[in-house]
């Protein structure tokens, strides 16, 4: 209930001043509870918006060392079957249809390697988009370099996540040589600066 009531005052919101695409990235998935995403698109198509509803994820909790606590977690089996199932039945691919679905693992900080490539090959296999968060603070950056010993740009094409196929929220602390991969790579970047501004990245 609290997915589709909170969808609709969301988009009711972005509808009265004239929003009518609407794209977002929902990562919150309490156990037993792989519903809300159904919930939020119901919403949509009750107010006559078109919505791209990201699948989002997180599978590295608390006690992996990731962000999250470990209640919103999920298996990467478990993300990967529900990724699977809600673009079977929600993803309309034709130009201008009003749903389509992404495929959104979603931080650095809160997912495995292993929940990106595997996410990545299947939104490929299904032709849909990928996106996550990226470059958002500096804790980030400092973050991969100790985990991965990469950057978070580097970390992301080790992985397969860049392309014409991808877009990054946030985007705010890329160096000059990766502006120049992104736009070689035609990856997108959607910078969301009033969420900056609130948490001062």
């Amino acid at each position: 209930d609290m997915g589709y009531w909170g969808g609709l005052a969301g988009m009711g919101e972005l509808v009265k001043y004239g929003c009518t695409t609407i794209s977002d990235h929902h990562y919150v998935f309490p156990k037993n509870q792989t519903n809300i995403l159904d919930e939020e698109i119901r919403a949509a198509k009750d107010l006559g918006v078109r919505i791209h509803a990201c699948r989002g994820s997180m599978s590295r909790g608390e006690s992996l060392g990731g962000l999250p606590p470990d209640i919103l977690v999920q298996t990467t089996e478990e993300i990967l079957a529900d990724s699977e199932r809600v673009i079977q039945r929600y993803h309309d691919k034709s130009y201008g249809s009003m749903c389509q679905i992404a495929l959104a693992p979603f931080s650095p900080f809160s997912v495995t390697e292993d929940l990106m490539i595997e996410s990545a090959r299947l939104a490929r296999k299904h032709g849909v988009r990928l996106h996550t968060h990226l470059t958002e603070t500096l804790d980030e950056e400092k973050y991969t370099l100790e985990t991965v010993g990469m950057r978070p740009l580097a970390y992301m094409e080790s992985l397969g996540w860049t392309g014409s196929d991808v877009w990054f929220a946030h985007g705010i602390h890329f160096n000059d040589e990766e502006l120049a991969l992104l736009k070689r790579t035609q990856t997108g970047v959607a910078h969301c600066p009033i969420s900056n501004m609130k948490l001062s990245s």
